[in-house]
């Protein structure tokens, strides 16, 4: 078969892995034309407008940490379920129920501390309504993507993500440029939710079948725990960036800031691979099977791609000179330094996910929360220097990775023994309680 008809079937997911490969590559286009919109909404809107989006844009962003926790509760949930052959539209229909409560509650909640908000940001009460509106599809539209990741539909999910950005784009860039100004930024962000979320959800029901069976709903104490574990990785990716705000002089932040920036698209661009390994995870431990093969070949596939991002963008930096924030010459052994820690936290953030996927959350709870507490104490303890800023960054994430590896270091040389797969077994089959009438037909065939 010629070479661009196997590229075709490959993104189009219809070859064995292409379905993952074209989620892979929709994920991180995605998050390109994110970045892209951020980026032409500060050419568009102008300084103080772009001030005020940007402020109520990172609320979003900071209650986005609940979307995320909806994504992973429901796709765990429809998981489980599919594995004990029993997904079918009421275990959908709960969890997106769930999502919606929670959503709006914090909607309201937001609301309420509207009139503060304006005050502190000097903002109309327009924007502040296209915020809470965002804030809301925020957490209740990734809970339809939590659907598609726990049934392992990987090709609408992709197309799902790319859709929010491009209409994100089209519509919040059609409204700025129409005079809307800071509320069309706005609003084109919540839009591309609700463009997404109509992909994601607007086949389940056509594709699922009915069972009299009684379900349930992820449990708040899930949520809980996976929350948690969203801070904890949230936290070691941004706290620096505000400490060292804090302790040095402007130009030196911006310099930092860049190094972060670059970081983080190292943690990010694998990120993907741990989303697609998720619900194989669960599957393979609600059926009695081992999982660790799906953690060796994600942590390859994910050494790989960080490795190969870390080198590209040392390559862009070192000699091209491109940086997303002018010249960073003088942060140079910073950034080698960041950039390795990044890697090794993109392995820790496969380990959590894979942990995520056993239902093991106490020992994520165990490496990650102290983690997050040590690197911001060690931050302050020990910022001579952006390099020892950097220092610490790798440090904290080289130990969190070696924390990580040792006991499945232990465990496969027969040191020490851990019972994780009968335990989470388990578990995973008290996550859903199904009554006893559950049909045959269950699931769709996409």
């Amino acid at each position: 078969m010629p070479l661009l008809s196997r590229l075709r079937l490959l993104i189009n997911g219809k070859t064995r892995g292409g379905e993952e490969v074209a989620y892979f590559l929709a994920f991180n286009v995605a998050n390109v034309l994110n970045y892209a919109y951020l980026v032409s909404m500060g050419l568009l809107l102008g300084t103080e407008s772009y001030g005020l989006f940007g402020a109520l844009f990172g609320l979003v962003y900071l209650v986005s940490a609940l979307g995320n926790t909806v994504q992973i509760a429901v796709a765990r949930h429809v998981a489980v379920a599919q594995a004990a052959g029993a997904l079918s539209r009421q275990v959908i229909f709960v969890a997106l129920v769930l999502a919606a409560v929670l959503a709006a509650l914090v909607g309201l909640v937001f609301l309420a501390l509207s009139p503060t908000l304006a005050q502190a940001f000097h903002s109309p009460s327009e924007p502040l309504l296209w915020t809470s509106l965002a804030i809301v599809l925020s957490i209740l539209m990734p809970a339809g993507y939590g659907v598609l990741q726990g049934k392992q539909n990987f090709h609408r999910l992709g197309a799902s993500l790319l859709a929010a950005a491009l209409f994100r784009i089209a519509i919040g860039g059609a409204l700025v440029a129409a005079g809307w100004g800071p509320s069309g930024a706005l609003a084109g962000v919540a839009i591309g939710y609700v463009a997404s979320g109509l992909l994601a959800l607007g086949p389940q029901a056509s594709k699922t079948s009915i069972s009299p069976g009684r379900v349930e709903a992820p449990s708040f104490s899930s949520l809980a725990a996976i929350l948690v574990v969203s801070i904890a990785m949230a936290v070691p990716t941004s706290v620096d960036v505000a400490l060292v705000k804090h302790f040095f002089p402007a130009v030196q932040a911006g310099m930092f800031t860049a190094v972060a920036v670059l970081g983080r698209i190292v943690l990010f661009v694998p990120l993907a691979i741990s989303y697609i390994a998720l619900p194989k995870v669960v599957a393979r431990v609600s059926g009695g099977g081992d999982p660790s093969p799906l953690l060796r070949s994600s942590l390859i596939q994910t050494g790989a791609v960080a490795s190969s991002a870390a080198l590209l963008l040392l390559f862009l930096t070192t000699v091209l000179g491109w940086t997303p924030a002018g010249d960073i010459s003088g942060v140079m052994t910073p950034l080698y330094w960041y950039l390795t820690g990044m890697v090794a936290f993109a392995f820790v953030a496969t380990f959590t996910y894979y942990q995520i996927g056993r239902g093991n959350f106490a020992s994520v709870f165990a490496l990650l929360i102290p983690g997050t507490i040590a690197q911001p104490l060690l931050i302050i303890l020990f910022h001579g220097s952006l390099t020892a800023v950097a220092q610490v960054v790798f440090a904290v994430n080289l130990l969190l990775l070696a924390a990580c590896l040792l006991p499945a270091a232990l465990t496969q040389v027969k040191i020490w023994h851990l019972p994780w797969v009968s335990r989470d077994t388990e578990r995973n089959k008290r996550i859903l309680h199904v009554g006893d009438a559950i049909p045959q037909r269950t699931v769709d065939a996409e």
